[in-house]
């Protein structure tokens, strides 16, 4: 016994601990020998590149990382100057290494040509749909963004698509106008302040577009009115805190939230609903994490519910035309997926005498792609116009122009007749007028060009390629079109990761002449005919001889290209299109300066964004003119 003591107090043996402390010593020497290598060769080719400590070219989440010179440098992806990199490189491509990934390196492209080959290769430069930003999305069901090229994504889109017909542009062209007319009279715009010697003030515009589009979304995609003023959440969460979480999850899990506010609470906690699961939420401590998984459930039941309820009408729509060919009239979105889905099944039943379980959607995919039009539809055109009106509001001589450009179309029967009280009805334009607003959609997406909501896309080679960039001699910033430029190509080995910086497309000299400057005008061009008349293509693409000009989207990548672009565009774009038409009409606008700020200081600050999970406006106020 006294020996077998001895043996268990007795010191351990060094080469034991020899042992145990080379492994992770051996672990580093290697880590550090395959990381000296791989710079190492990059700085062999000659290739620009930037080296990193960690992995932090994903957009959606570098923005949390300290700034760390070498280890972390996030100066070098800064959004005020996105091009300076590739500037300072004198090359539109870069090479990234990264530490944490010792043996490879990753490809930062700034030229939009880059993005267009790659377009043009969906079957070789695929999605990471493994990236947590894809499978976040998938909450609720897979869906078209989280989708990877080829047929998987060709059977989301063949659905999808025939949602957005033109009879669904002109209602959310109507519900747009609606949502302005009640931001003025919910803000105190309009019609009260109508006689106001002092121009009212709207409080805080990213939160108030945000109620605008949420509330033409609800109309438009699911045809309910939803509340201006955000619900209390007093009265919707336990007044008793923490400690009747138990006996409020009983309730909330028996009952259902009103659909118009579970949309909202939706809306207010996108980051929790794509990141925590359902369960968390529904039993944490915090009540705004509790209502926002309530609100997680009770969108789902709702959703389930129009579906079966689209479903019906759908089969009673047919009983009733009894084979005719007749449009059918969409009430939302729900059930225009679900009447498309209908439509994908009896085609391919015609076609093959049966219906192949991978053709169309699932239910739950059908609920997938619905959250992601919430998500993506509803805070993407938000800021887009947040960040417009306030670059219109620096760039006052555009609201003019764009003024001049609406003021020529026919105006509806105004919002009452004059009276003491109101001596300047409001103005309203319809749908029809759109295709004659080429300026205004220009401003739209000169917005885009210089504030993408994306920032960065990544995509990865499926097979060993190549791409096309340029690099060139002298300061480009300065003198682009004088620039000495020479082409490259750079081999692309499979696996490897593109990342696609959308930030610096919309600012790159080499294709956009003065590209700090805010000029809706370099996105229209004029054409002719044979017979030199000019004529132009409207957005239904129908030739009009009225029109000079019409908006080329050539190289403009806002909302993304290929097969894999915005399927939303052309709601986004009849969205946006309204709410500026109604604004230049009736008003004019500048950017409230905070105490001890200047006006010009006051308008850079309300058109800077920040780097969070999108491209992200800053709160300001905007005081409003009646013209």
């Amino acid at each position: 016994m006294a020996s077998a003591s001895s043996v268990a107090g007795a010191p351990a043996s060094p080469l034991l601990l020899i042992g145990v402390i080379s492994i992770p010593v051996a672990l580093l020497l290697r880590w550090f020998a395959s990381y000296t290598r791989t710079v190492l060769k990059v700085r062999s080719s000659g290739l620009p590149a930037i080296h990193s400590g960690l992995e932090i070219f994903e957009s959606a989440v570098r923005s949390w990382f300290p700034r760390v010179p070498v280890l972390v440098p996030m100066d070098k992806f800064t959004l005020k100057k996105p091009f300076k990199k590739f500037a300072d490189a004198r090359s539109d491509m870069i090479v990234l290494t990264e530490a944490s990934a010792p043996n490879r390196v990753a490809y930062l492209f700034g030229s939009p040509k880059s993005f267009r080959e790659i377009g043009r290769n969906g079957d070789i430069f695929l999605k990471p749909v493994e990236k947590v930003r894809y499978r976040l999305l998938n909450t609720f069901g897979l869906q078209l963004v989280s989708t990877q090229n080829g047929a998987e994504h060709e059977r989301h889109k063949r659905v999808v698509k025939a949602v957005f017909n033109a009879e669904f542009m002109e209602n959310g062209w109507k519900n747009m106008r609606n949502m302005w007319r009640t931001m003025l009279r919910e803000e105190g715009v309009y019609p009260a302040a109508a006689n106001s010697d002092t121009a009212p003030i709207v409080r805080d515009m990213r939160s108030t577009m945000l109620k605008v589009t949420l509330g033409a979304i609800g109309a438009s995609w699911f045809d309910i009115d939803i509340p201006w003023d955000p619900v209390d959440s007093s009265t919707s969460s336990d007044a008793g805190g923490s400690s009747c979480c138990g006996h409020m999850q009983q309730k909330k899990k028996s009952e259902l939230m009103p659909f118009a506010e579970t949309l909202q609470v939706v809306m207010d906690s996108p980051f929790a609903q794509i990141t925590l699961p359902l369960w968390f939420m529904e039993w944490s401590p915090s009540s705004y994490l509790r209502r926002a998984g309530w609100a997680q459930r009770s969108l789902i039941t709702h959703i389930k519910a129009a579906q079966s309820e689209a479903r019906r009408r759908n089969e009673a729509f047919k009983e009733e035309i009894g084979g005719q060919d007749r449009a059918r009239k969409y009430r939302n979105l729900i059930g225009a997926l679900v009447d498309a889905q209908n439509d994908v099944e009896m085609a391919e039943q015609a076609e093959k005498g049966y219906v192949a379980p991978e053709v169309g959607l699932t239910d739950k995919e059908v609920q997938g792609n619905i959250f992601t039009f919430l998500i993506g539809g509803h805070e993407t055109s938000s800021y887009t116009m947040t960040f417009a009106m306030s670059l219109l509001a620096r760039n006052p001589e555009w609201q003019e122009k764009l003024h001049a450009e609406v003021s020529k179309a026919n105006i509806l029967p105004l919002d009452g007749a004059p009276s003491v009280d109101n001596p300047k009805p409001l103005k309203f334009l319809a749908y029809e007028e759109m295709s004659n607003f080429p300026l205004v959609l220009a401003a739209a997406v000169e917005t885009l060009r210089m504030r993408d909501m994306a920032m960065q896309l990544t995509r990865v080679a499926s097979c060993d390629t190549t791409l096309n960039y340029t690099t060139w001699e002298g300061d480009a910033t300065a003198n682009a079109a004088g620039a000495k430029v020479q082409k490259h190509t750079v081999a692309i080995p499979a696996g490897t990761r593109v990342h696609l910086d959308m930030a610096a497309f919309g600012v790159n000299p080499f294709k956009w002449e003065d590209p700090e400057t805010y000029n809706p005008a370099r996105h229209l061009r004029e054409t002719e005919d044979v017979n030199g008349k000019r004529m132009t293509v409207n957005r239904n693409f129908e030739i009009r001889s009225n029109a000079a000009t019409q908006v080329t989207f050539q190289d403009f990548l806002g909302f993304s290209a290929g097969s894999r672009q915005c399927i939303g565009k052309r709601f986004a774009e009849v969205t946006m299109v309204c709410f500026l038409a109604h604004m230049v009409l009736n008003f004019r606008w500048e950017v409230v300066p905070n105490p001890g700020e200047t006006q010009e200081e006051a308008n850079v600050r309300a058109s800077t964004g920040s780097e969070q999970f999108v491209l992200t406006p800053p709160n300001y106020d905007l005081r409003m003119t009646r013209r």
